[in-house]
């Protein structure tokens, strides 16, 4: 692997319908970053797909001047749909103006539209006369050291991510995030879908206990969460569980290798502060997303949580029953299988 390749230098150069550009592209981050790509990805396949006929992915919230945006992620303008639009105008509906991004893989840039409720109803003929360039940030982040980019572990991850079709996605979602935004307060929920007409933000982490036997949030996606209940999204913080704490296992071996089947449990709770410990820790400095930041993070008891079913396992839309509440809430952290 070259450790030095920059797609934001090279941008002009990819191709972003070559799976090998592609992949190239994902190997400028961390393993661990694109391994939770690929957590994500898998969460659809293994559990959203189950319960739910629609969904929406690629809703973003970069911090500008103590404010969310709200941006809708498409990789070609064509890719919107009308639950996008719903959710578009969940957020108009409560003043908030959402922006949409769409990716030209021909001119290689974004462009974007802040969308009102006039333009939502028929943005697709405005699009093109409309649609502004989305400026590049001069200040790239910082591109994490070899110790963090392991060729082995971002080979089995963008496999993955080929392998459910969503390599390109994930593709210019990060060069978004890493050439184009120019804020270092970036968050994303991972899904949304709509519930009895209640719309809900699925987020989904790969993590194992901590020490005390909790669960950790970070800080500034518990603010993140807390935004969107104030404007009445349901959030609901998915977890699928490390059986070992052993940080060199490949996060994508827990899912993939038949030595480790049945020992990984997609477990769920519904965020509110009630769930949230009082006081917080901080995390090693390689768990941030350039490694190069500590982290805060809350503590949530494994009793807040829900266990919804185990990965891989065939249910009968066993993600809707937990968001009907019809399963029962975890004893102890005993009930998390572990190696």
């Amino acid at each position: 692997m070259d450790y030095s390749y920059d797609p934001c230098k090279d941008i002009n150069s990819i191709d972003f319908d070559n799976p090998k550009d592609l992949k190239k592209v994902l190997s400028r981050d961390k393993h661990t970053r694109i391994e939770g790509i690929c957590t994500e990805a898998v969460f659809l396949d293994d559990l959203v797909n189950e319960s739910f006929d629609e969904y929406s992915t690629g809703w973003w919230f970069p911090m500008k001047n103590h404010r969310y945006n709200v941006v809708k992620i498409l990789t070609n303008i064509e890719s919107i749909t009308d639950l996008d639009k719903k959710i578009l105008s969940h957020f108009i509906d409560r003043n908030i103006s959402p922006y949409i991004v769409s990716f030209d893989k021909i001119e290689k840039v974004f462009h974007f539209l802040k969308v009102n409720k006039k333009l939502l109803n028929d943005f697709e003929s405005h699009w093109d006369e409309m649609k502004d360039t989305y400026p590049r940030t001069t200040i790239t982040p910082p591109i994490p050291s070899s110790t963090y980019r392991s060729n082995e572990r971002l080979e089995k991850a963008v496999n993955i991510l080929e392998s459910l079709g969503l390599l390109q996605r994930s593709a210019v979602e990060r060069v978004l995030a890493n050439c184009w935004i120019k804020t270092k307060g970036l968050w994303d929920i991972d899904t949304f879908v709509i519930l009895d007409n209640q719309l809900i933000g699925l987020e989904v982490k790969q993590k194992y206990p901590t020490r005390r036997g909790t669960f950790g949030l970070n800080t500034g996606l518990s603010r993140l969460f807390r935004f969107l209940n104030e404007i009445d999204i349901r959030i609901v913080h998915v977890i699928l569980t490390k059986p070992s704490s052993n940080k060199k296992t490949p996060a994508t071996d827990y899912y993939t290798l038949q030595k480790y089947e049945g020992k990984s449990l997609w477990i769920g709770t519904e965020f509110s502060d009630e769930v949230l410990s009082s006081i917080t820790s901080s995390a090693p400095t390689e768990t941030s997303i350039f490694a190069s930041q500590r982290l805060n993070f809350h503590h949530i008891s494994p009793t807040s949580f829900t266990p919804i079913k185990l990965f891989g396992r065939k249910s009968d839309k066993s993600l809707l029953k937990f968001l009907n509440n019809e399963l029962d809430k975890m004893k102890n952290i005993d009930e998390i299988p572990s190696i």
